[in-house]
C-alpha cells in the first residue's frame, strides 16, 4: 500500500513581495519671478507659451490661446515683485476651475517631479524675509528655494482687487 505523501501548499499562495513604500510624488513647473523661484502644481498649467506675435496675438490686457482671448493676469504685481522682461520671458497659461488666465513670468526653468513630503508649509517668523500672500510651502530644488504658488487663490485675490478698482473708477463690473 502507498501511502500519500504530504503535499504544501504553500506554493499555490500568493506571495507577499517585500515592496518599497509608496513615495507621494508632486510635479511643478518652476519659473523665476523677480529674482525668485516659484513653483506652480503643472495640472494648474495648460500651456508655456513664448512672448512673441508668433504664439499669440497679444493685446494689453489678452492673449490669443487656442481660439480664446484669455486675460493677462499681473503675477508679478499680485506676488509685489518686479519683472524682469528679456527674450527668455514666458507666458504661463493657468487653469482655475473653469477659467484661464494668463501670467507673465521672466523664465521657466523647468518641469520636476519631487517627493511630495520635502514641501514644507512657509512659516513667517515675523522678520522681513519674501513671504507674499499666496505660497503655500517652500522646497529646495538645485540650492534655491522654491516658493509653492496656491495659484487660485492668487488668481482670485487679484481678481478681487481688480474689481474693487474698477467700481472705485466708476466703471461697472460683471462677476
Amino acid at each position: 500500500m502507498i501511502t500519500p505523501r504530504f503535499r504544501s501548499t504553500a506554493a499555490f499562495l500568493p506571495r507577499l513581495r517585500a515592496t518599497a513604500p509608496t513615495i507621494e510624488r508632486a510635479t511643478f513647473v518652476i519659473f523665476s519671478l523677480g529674482g525668485y523661484r516659484f513653483g506652480a502644481y503643472v495640472e494648474a498649467v495648460e500651456r508655456v507659451l513664448r512672448v512673441s506675435p508668433s504664439a499669440g496675438v497679444r493685446t494689453s490686457a489678452t492673449v490669443l490661446h487656442a481660439g480664446l482671448l484669455v486675460p493677462v493676469m499681473a503675477l508679478a504685481e499680485a506676488l509685489e515683485v518686479k519683472a524682469r522682461r528679456s527674450n527668455t520671458s514666458r507666458m504661463l497659461v493657468i487653469v482655475v476651475g473653469s477659467r484661464w488666465v494668463a501670467v507673465e513670468v521672466d523664465v521657466v526653468l523647468e518641469v520636476v517631479a519631487i517627493d511630495a513630503t520635502t514641501v514644507q508649509p512657509l512659516v513667517s517668523d515675523g522678520s522681513s524675509q519674501y513671504s507674499p500672500a499666496g505660497v503655500r510651502g517652500v522646497f529646495r530644488r538645485a540650492d534655491h528655494d522654491v516658493l509653492v504658488l496656491d495659484v487660485a487663490r492668487i488668481v482670485e485675490t487679484a481678481s478681487e482687487r481688480e474689481r474693487i478698482q474698477i467700481i472705485h473708477s466708476g466703471g461697472e463690473t460683471h462677476a
